[in-house]
């Protein structure tokens, strides 16, 4: 999974390669949370 910043110019990429082949509602929060915390959604 990758998020790319275009203002920033910043590509974060996540587990490389993921261990599940999905990704959990919890796992996906964290994510989000994490990206607004830095300042990146």
């Amino acid at each position: 999974m990758k998020f790319f910043h275009a203002d920033k110019n910043v590509l974060i990429s996540l587990h490389k390669p993921h261990p599940a082949p999905e990704i959990g509602k919890k796992t996906i929060d964290d994510i989000r949370d994490s990206l607004q915390q830095n300042g990146f959604i």
